[in-house]
């Protein structure tokens, strides 16, 4: 590819020789059609400002204008401007500029922007013309169908995730991303598997793995989770959809601690903590103990709704106690994103709390705590995809861990949070 870029540039370099002995022999000439050699050459060495800089130099008399649409769009997308990648994406549709291929990218326009129901329309669309072969390039079906299948994932619908994966395969046996689509799907099927169930699971994650590997040795998504299947292997889970009748309180196996008013109860199949603090500091808690060796994971779908926006809080929080030691790790979401906490005995082991990423646009949010390695006393906290290692000893020196789920606010503030699931990992 390389070579290939190299050569391209010694040819722009020959053409603009080229034009501008013909300039200076009065000949009238565009420089149009060289300006858009040199964005599509600056696009392909990966320089999309340039490329888009470029572009808009002297573009006014060239005839294309679906492909100056396109190049246009391309170079917005790689720049994270997907409003005006979708403009620029549909300007090419409009001249009718490779129909299938403007709407691939603008599929994938809308998933980056989260409009994830527009997504599917696109791809759709693509994936029922295939055979029409003016429509669309069959070499670049098996991304179409790769691509549907992360919105299924999105939308959290392995099933059907699963089944455009397998149709991407189908079309191009050796298509890398819906391999990685099946390893994801067969590794989150381990998980939310229980005793004798995980094994045909991790065993179809684990061919996967190996098929990509066999392909690309240094696949690092192949990799990453290759490490993690063997502690899925070792983990038994607790798990709490709160599946039962609504009821005043919650279970027996979870003690509720409520320091600033309101209630914590069941109700619709969610848990729903309710507070009104009169104090400074004052938190609505629900937790449970276990011992510290037994430990693995701690993880909670919640939603946090519009009540983040009245300066409230909602988190999870991993403490340790002995009698020498008292430390805590907290994961929270509030109104300006999602933060992490560490407090060591009494004191601060994080002067402040660290920001995780900004609130994702999402109704139901997953947060954890994981103790990744017990020796060497190393912890992640994590939202969705976004994880963050730490390295916490005095943490695993108590006895106990309690887990606890809160919520607070400032004072004379009431607040309401759900929560659709909450679950225990156990190391074995």
């Amino acid at each position: 590819m390389m070579g290939q870029i190299d050569e391209s540039e010694k040819y722009l370099k020959q053409g603009k020789e080229l034009l501008k002995k013909l300039t200076s022999q009065k000949e009238r000439y565009s420089p149009s059609p060289l300006i858009v050699a040199e964005s599509y050459y600056l696009f392909k060495k990966k320089e999309a400002l340039k490329s888009q800089e470029t572009l808009e130099k002297g573009i006014s008399n060239f005839s294309q204008k679906g492909f100056l649409s396109y190049m246009a769009g391309n170079n917005f997308f790689v720049l994270n401007n997907y409003d005006k990648a979708s403009f620029w994406f549909g300007e090419a549709l409009k001249t009718g500029f490779y129909p299938a291929q403007c709407l691939y990218q603008l599929g994938r326009v809308a998933l980056k922007k989260g409009k994830l129901s527009d997504s599917i329309v696109y791809f759709r669309y693509i994936t029922e013309n295939l055979d029409n072969a003016k429509f669309f390039d069959q070499t670049k079906a098996p991304d179409v169908f790769y691509h549907l299948g992360l919105v299924y994932l999105k939308k959290e619908d392995l099933e059907l995730a699963k089944r455009a994966f397998e149709k991407g395969l189908e079309l191009d046996g050796n298509h890398i991303p819906c391999m990685e689509g099946l390893v994801y799907y067969y590794y989150q099927k381990a998980r939310n598997a229980k005793g004798k169930k995980k094994i045909p699971r991790i065993q179809s994650a684990e061919k996967w793995v190996r098929r990509i590997l066999s392909l690309d040795n240094k696949n690092s998504f192949a990799l990453q989770i290759l490490s993690q299947l063997e502690s899925v292997k070792n983990l038994k889970m607790w798990e709490d959809s709160f599946q039962r009748p609504d009821s005043p309180r919650p279970y027996n196996q979870w003690s509720t601690s409520i320091k600033g008013g309101g209630q914590i109860y069941i109700q619709n199949k969610k848990l729903v903590m309710e507070g009104d603090q009169k104090l400074e500091g004052e938190k609505n808690s629900l937790f449970r103990e276990m011992d510290r060796k037994s430990f693995a994971k701690f993880e909670a779908l919640v939603e946090p709704e519009s009540s983040l926006a009245n300066g409230c809080e909602l988190g999870i929080i991993l403490e340790s106690e002995s009698s020498t030691t008292l430390g805590y790790l907290k994961i929270f979401l509030n109104s300006q994103g999602v933060w992490y906490y560490y407090e060591a005995g009494g004191t601060a082991g994080i002067e402040k709390p660290q920001k995780i990423m900004d609130l994702p646009a999402k109704k139901v949010v997953k947060i954890y705590v994981n103790l990744k390695d017990r020796g060497k006393g190393i912890f992640q906290v994590g939202v969705e995809d976004k994880v963050v290692s730490l390295k916490l000893i005095r943490l695993t020196r108590g006895r106990i861990f309690r887990m606890s789920l809160y919520g607070t606010s400032p004072v004379g503030k009431k607040w309401k949070f759900y929560v659709t699931r909450i679950r225990i990992f156990k190391s074995r």
